[in-house]
């Protein structure tokens, strides 16, 4: 996914879960930086990074460098919703490291604009209804 599909993806989830938001955004982009980790497994790209391994120590390091367990709360949910996007695409992660199984779904492509397009309107339109939804109540279920 490109880095706006994962933005957008954990603010919504935040916003909807009324979590940080700016701590969730940036823990969702932090996976995408293991490029600069690309030397030998499982320190490469698609490595240790892209696993709840890594989600939990920053998840720690979080709630032990502000003593805030909603802070924690957010890191965890926007590191672990880049995962989830990341699933779904054919690129396979390491999800359950240190265990060797990789994981994906290979249901869409990472660029994919439709793909990408999708997540960001469905995200955006998560967003409206809850902040509508006195509005939308005869609408909605």
């Amino acid at each position: 996914m490109i880095s706006l599909t994962y933005a957008v993806f954990a603010l919504s989830l935040a916003y909807i879960l009324d979590k940080r938001l700016v701590t969730a955004v940036i823990f969702a982009l932090v996976p995408s930086f293991d490029f600069l980790l690309n030397h030998t497994y499982p320190f490469t790209y698609h490595g240790i990074m892209h696993s709840i391994f890594a989600a939990s120590v920053f998840t720690l390091l979080v709630y032990t460098y502000t003593e805030d367990r909603v802070s924690a709360e957010s890191c965890f949910l926007g590191y672990s919703s880049h995962l989830f996007l990341d699933i779904l695409t054919y690129s396979s992660i390491p999800l359950l490291f240190p265990l060797g199984h990789q994981f994906s779904l290979s249901l869409v492509s990472a660029y994919s604009l439709e793909a990408n397009s999708a997540i960001i309107t469905v995200s955006i339109a998560a967003m409206y209804i809850k902040k509508n939804r006195e509005y939308l109540e005869p609408v909605l279920p």
